[in-house]
């Protein structure tokens, strides 16, 4: 099985997951429009790709793991009637928003070396496209200083430690 295959199996399965777990609760009973916004989301993600997927009465929402997504944004969405899920190509879990909470806490990459700098570029690139950054800033590690900056003002500090740990693998390498 080549790995477009691999990732279109694990796109349908993890599109199922959600598509039965909305019939089975009925939600959302508005803006039923966000499970097709899911589903783009899905569509382009590979099967290593984790979720929190966020189910409301008035619509849902599909945060990325791993991608340096702020925590501020689960915290936003903390209502006591929500029903929050890790979702894999594995399975769809009901958890808590506490568990929802450290998920999203986890850094994109735990250490990080030279071979890891591309990947902090597109972590970087990736949080510019999905709107958490005004910044107008190249994704380089010369802009990482100011990217650091950028992310403590702005209490993302899941992106403020990954930047601090590139910028010490960088200064040691220079």
């Amino acid at each position: 099985m080549n790995n477009n295959t691999n990732t279109s199996t694990a796109c349908e399965r993890m599109i199922s997951y959600i598509t039965a777990e909305s019939d089975v609760t009925g939600w959302p009973e508005t803006h039923k429009q966000d499970l097709e916004l899911d589903f783009d989301i899905l569509k382009s993600s590979s099967s290593s790709d984790e979720f929190i997927w966020v189910l409301k009465k008035s619509g849902t929402y599909l945060i990325s793991l791993k991608k340096g997504k702020s925590p501020s944004y689960v915290k936003g969405l903390k209502e006591n009637s929500n029903r929050w899920y890790h979702l894999t190509n594995l399975c769809l879990k009901e958890i808590e928003y506490e568990k929802a909470l450290n998920l999203i806490e986890q850094l994109p990459l735990q250490s990080i070396t030279k071979s890891d700098f591309p990947m902090v570029s597109e972590l970087l690139e990736l949080n510019r496209q999905s709107g958490f950054s005004s910044l107008d800033l190249k994704t380089t590690s010369d802009t990482w200083s100011d990217w650091l900056k950028w992310f403590e003002s702005n209490n993302n500090y899941v992106m403020h430690s990954l930047i601090s740990k590139a910028l010490i693998c960088l200064n040691k390498t220079n």
